[in-house]
C-alpha cells in the first residue's frame, strides 16, 4: 500500500505516513523533491490525542450520516398538497334542501319575534306561520321525490341501528354518514312534525283579544281557545328541540371535527365522508320550484275560501 494512503486519518493528511518504511525509500530516491523535503522538515510525530480526535471525528461523521438516512415517523411525514383539479369535496345536499333549511330558520325566528312584539304584529306572525307551513309541506313532499340524501328512505334508520350509533358515539367511535346520521334523522322528523302541528293549529287560534287565525271560522270559540293554549305550550317544547339540535351541531364541530353548518351552506362534504357513489350531481331545482309554488297556491286557496271569523262573545 502506498505511503500516502496507508494509515492516514482526516486532519493529518500524509504526515501520518512519515514513519512508514515506504516514505524513507521515497525520500532516498527523491532527495531533491521539494514537497518531500518540506514535509520532512515540518514533520512532528503525532500524539495519542491527535489520533483520538481524528477517530472521534470519524465516528461523529458516521453518526450524522446514519441519522440523515433514517425514515421520519409516519406522524411527521408531510402530507402532499392536493394537486390542482383533484376532488376534495363531493355534493351531498341539493339546493332546495339548503334553501328550505335556512328559510325555515328565518321563518321560525320571525314568528317568535312577532309574537313577542304584541298584538299589533299579529298579521306578521300569521304570515310567518304561512311560510312555515309551505316550507314544512314542501320538505315532506321533497322527502319522497327529492334527491338521494333528501329522501326519507335514505336516512331514516331502524331502532337497532340508531341505538348502535348512539352507543358508538358515547364510546368515542367516529362514524360518518354522507347525509343525516341516525340521531340527526330522528331530530329532522321531530322538528318537522312539531313545526307542522304548531303552524297548523295556529291557523285556528286567536290572541284572546281581537285577532283571529284565518281558519277560526271553522271551529267554535272553546275549541279555538284550547288550540291556542296548545299552540303556546308547544312552543317551549319546540324551542327545546331547536336548542338540542344546535348543541348537537356544535358538538359535531368540536368533538368530531365535522362542520355541518358549512355543509348546509355549500352542500358539500369532504371526500373521505362521501363515497363517490353517494354523491349527487344535480339538485332538480326546477321540480322543487314547481312543488313550492303549488303548495303556496293550495294554502292560499284554503285560507281565502275559509269562513269569515266572527266574535261570538266576550273572553
Amino acid at each position: 500500500m502506498p505511503f500516502e494512503t496507508r494509515g492516514l486519518l482526516p486532519r493529518h493528511g500524509v504526515v501520518l505516513g512519515f514513519e512508514l518504511p515506504e516514505f524513507r525509500v521515497f525520500f532516498k530516491k527523491n532527495p531533491r523533491n521539494p514537497s518531500a523535503l518540506s514535509a520532512l522538515r515540518s514533520y512532528r510525530p503525532p500524539t495519542m490525542s491527535s489520533y483520538e480526535e481524528a477517530i472521534g471525528f470519524q465516528d461523529k461523521t458516521k453518526e450524522v450520516q446514519s441519522r440523515s438516512q433514517e425514515v421520519p415517523p409516519k406522524s411527521q411525514e408531510v402530507q402532499p398538497a392536493p394537486q390542482e383539479g383533484m376532488e376534495t369535496e363531493r355534493q351531498v345536499w341539493d339546493l332546495p334542501v339548503r334553501i328550505f333549511h335556512w328559510s325555515l330558520v328565518l321563518a321560525v325566528a320571525a314568528a317568535f319575534v312577532t309574537n313577542k312584539l304584541g298584538v299589533r304584529y299579529f298579521k306578521y306572525h300569521v304570515w310567518a306561520g304561512y311560510t312555515v307551513i309551505v316550507l314544512v309541506a314542501f320538505r315532506l313532499v321533497w322527502g319522497l321525490v327529492g334527491t338521494r340524501h333528501a329522501r326519507f328512505w335514505n336516512f331514516l334508520r331502524g331502532p337497532s341501528e340508531t341505538l348502535t350509533y348512539a352507543r358508538d358515539l358515547v364510546a368515542g367511535k367516529d362514524r360518518h354518514y354522507p347525509g343525516h346520521n341516525p340521531l340527526g334523522a330522528l331530530m329532522v322528523i321531530l322538528l318537522l312534525g312539531a313545526l307542522a302541528v304548531q303552524s297548523i293549529i295556529g291557523l285556528f287560534g286567536n290572541d284572546e283579544i281581537f285577532n283571529f287565525g284565518p281558519l277560526y271560522g271553522y271551529v267554535t270559540k272553546e275549541f279555538s281557545l284550547a288550540l291556542t293554549s296548545i299552540h303556546k305550550k308547544l312552543f317551549y317544547w319546540l324551542a327545546g328541540a331547536v336548542a338540542l339540535h344546535v348543541l348537537a351541531v356544535a358538538a359535531h364541530k368540536i368533538f368530531l371535527h365535522e362542520n355541518l353548518v358549512r355543509a348546509m351552506f355549500t352542500g358539500r362534504k369532504p371526500v373521505d365522508a362521501v363515497p363517490a357513489e353517494e354523491a349527487i350531481h344535480a339538485s332538480r331545482t326546477w321540480l322543487a320550484a314547481l312543488l313550492g309554488v303549488a303548495i303556496a297556491i293550495a294554502l292560499a286557496y284554503i285560507v281565502t275560501h275559509a269562513p269569515a271569523a266572527t266574535d261570538t262573545g266576550d273572553y
